[in-house]
C-alpha cells in the first residue's frame, strides 16, 4: 500500500514524470499524443517485487509517429507500459553486487526501511 501511494501521489508528481514519456514521443517521433488522455496507474507486484507504471488511454485515438510513417491505435482502456521499478532486499542486493564481481563494504538504511544505499567495491 505505502508504495502504490508513493508511485500514485496526490501531488500528481509521479504521473506527471509518467506521461512525460509522451512528451518526449511527441517531441523527438513527432508524434501526436494527447496527455489529458491518459491516466498514470502504478501498481505494486509482491511476487515480481517490482512497481509496474501505466499510463491508461482514456479513449478511443490513433496516434500518429510522423518520423516512423507509423500509426498505434489505442482503445479506452487500453494500457501502454512506460515502466518497471525493481525493489531489493539486502539480500538480493548483495547477490547482485556478487554476480558483479562487487563487495558490499556497508550498507546504510533509515528506520523505517523505504530505501538503502549500499557502499560497495570492485573484489576481483
Amino acid at each position: 500500500d505505502e508504495l502504490e501511494s508513493a508511485y500514485n501521489d496526490e501531488q500528481g508528481v509521479t504521473a506527471a514524470f509518467n506521461l512525460n514519456v509522451l512528451s518526449v514521443l511527441n517531441l523527438k517521433l513527432g508524434a501526436n499524443f494527447k496527455l489529458g488522455q491518459f491516466e498514470h496507474q502504478a501498481i505494486f507486484y509482491q511476487q515480481d517485487s517490482q512497481i509496474e507504471m501505466y499510463l491508461t488511454s482514456t479513449t478511443d485515438q490513433a496516434i500518429r509517429f510522423d518520423k516512423l510513417d507509423r500509426q498505434l491505435k489505442l482503445r479506452a482502456g487500453e494500457k501502454i507500459h512506460t515502466e518497471i521499478s525493481r525493489k531489493y532486499t539486502l539480500e538480493g542486493i548483495e547477490s547482485l553486487l556478487e554476480q558483479a564481481g562487487l563487495q558490499v563494504l556497508d550498507h546504510f538504511e533509515p528506520a523505517n526501511e523505504y530505501f538503502s544505499l549500499v557502499m560497495a567495491r570492485c573484489c576481483r
